[in-house]
């Protein structure tokens, strides 16, 4: 549902010319409260619950790494300096099926 919104907005309000995706008034981009906001706005109208911005950044770069990027291309995506401050930022759901693979590798 929240892709139809986003292809609505689209369509009713054009990226700018720099590219921001949500231009706020007289032209600067929205601030990142005002993202967060109408966010977690958009969220509660719907009844879904631990959504946010980080969760989508969270997400995404989970995402990256499940699809076969390594930890260190994820982390020069997302800026993380540290690999090990990454690893806690991913998913552990997803990083409890890696280790219950390899397990399962490993006893065969």
């Amino acid at each position: 549902m929240a892709c139809r919104y986003l292809l609505a907005w689209k369509e009713a309000c054009p990226s700018t010319k720099k590219g921001w995706i949500f231009p706020g008034v007289a032209s600067q981009p929205l601030s990142v409260r005002g993202a967060q906001t109408a966010i977690s706005k958009l969220a509660d109208r719907l009844g879904i619950e631990g959504v946010s911005s980080h969760s989508f950044r969270r997400s995404a770069l989970t995402a990256a790494h499940s699809a076969g990027l390594s930890l260190r291309e994820v982390a020069e995506i997302s800026g993380h300096q540290s690999l090990a401050a990454l690893e806690k930022y991913l998913d552990a759901d997803a990083a409890k099926e890696k280790a219950e693979a390899a397990r399962g590798l490993l006893l065969k």
